[in-house]
């Protein structure tokens, strides 16, 4: 994304925190942990700076976010980015929801997922996840 990053992100973990689905959590410069409001589980966001005016919003989801809390959260950053930033472009990363262990990287995704990235849907969807591998550095 490009723009005033400082602003985006600012104005990002507000309507977050105002949104009423989850709550704020933690909160540091460029991080910003939420939980959800029924258990407790967390979720947040992370401002990777490239430069002055470029940079990436990484998104996590722990363990227990339920797949319409994952949808709600994912649409309310994807829609405040498309409305305050150029060049926004939203990338999924998908892991195995079996181990719950990240992949380093787009090509270690890749890699943990092997011939099963084909089979995979959306968060909407109801198909299962690939089993878990352990990829080797990308």
């Amino acid at each position: 994304m490009k723009g005033f990053l400082d602003d985006i992100y600012v104005t990002l973990v507000v309507k977050l925190a105002d949104c009423q689905s989850f709550t704020l959590k933690d909160l540091w410069r460029d991080a910003a942990d939420f939980v959800t409001l029924a258990d407790d589980h967390h979720m947040g966001i992370k401002l990777t700076r490239e430069t002055a005016s470029n940079g990436d919003i990484s998104v996590y989801f722990g363990k227990g976010v339920t797949q319409q809390e994952q949808v709600i959260f994912a649409n309310t950053i994807h829609a405040h980015l498309e409305g305050t930033c150029e060049n926004a472009l939203r990338l999924r990363l998908f892991r195995p929801t079996a181990c719950h262990k990240p992949a380093q990287g787009k090509r270690g995704t890749s890699a943990a997922l092997g011939s099963h990235a084909k089979n995979l849907q959306s968060p909407n969807g109801a198909q299962q996840s690939p089993p878990c591998r352990n990829p080797s550095p990308a």
